[in-house]
């Protein structure tokens, strides 16, 4: 399955993000960073891969750093409409599962070497990742919440600030473990702000 969907010579080219070899200089360079690691991937390699001049590649980018940022900005906007569908399409505790699943494809879409990679040598890039999954997991998990306090599905004390932090703590600590036990994990918490009956004296 392709990473990168129609969603940059002349100028025209340069900007237009729906053009075949630049989807496919994004496609083919992320999958050698995963494999390879970012700084044994080299231009040469990407139009060797491709069939193409290199020439042709500095058509749509400039470096091998903004193919990279290009990549993950396209992520970025994946993850996004993904969870935006989930959400859509489930309520109650499943769309928090859904969140999570989302959550979880992102960074496994990741290999362990990049990320360190990314981590050590492009400490700027790993900012805009970690400071994109809090803003945009921290913004779905509080409309979430907000949803299903309206709807009266649960109820919880007023600041909902600490709870979702709570639970993106919660799934990054459990992005590893087995999906039934996350699963249960996510439930029984969603269970835990249930009001529940009230005892007749």
């Amino acid at each position: 399955m392709a990473l990168f969907y129609p969603g940059g010579t002349s100028s025209m080219q340069k900007h237009d993000h729906n053009h075949p070899v630049r989807l496919k200089v994004l496609e083919t360079s992320f999958y050698a960073f995963n494999q390879r690691g970012y700084k044994r991937v080299s231009m040469d390699l990407v139009a060797r891969e491709l069939r193409i001049s290199k020439k042709t590649i500095y058509v749509h980018f400039d470096s091998k750093e903004e193919i990279l940022e290009t990549a993950i900005e396209e992520l970025f906007s994946q993850v996004h409409a993904n969870i935006s569908q989930a959400i859509l399409l489930t309520d109650g505790y499943e769309a928090i599962i859904a969140i999570f699943k989302a959550y979880k494809s992102f960074n496994q879409t990741f290999s362990h070497k990049l990320r360190e990679e990314i981590k050590h040598s492009m400490p700027h890039l790993e900012d805009r990742i970690l400071a994109y999954e809090r803003r945009v997991i921290h913004q779905k998990i509080s409309k979430w919440l907000k949803g299903i306090r309206k709807s009266k599905f649960v109820t919880y004390p007023s600041p909902s600030r600490e709870l979702t932090a709570t639970l993106i703590g919660m799934m990054h600590g459990v992005l590893d473990a087995p999906e039934d036990k996350v699963q249960f994990l996510l439930q029984s918490m969603v269970k835990g702000m249930h009001p529940g009956k009230k005892k007749r004296k």
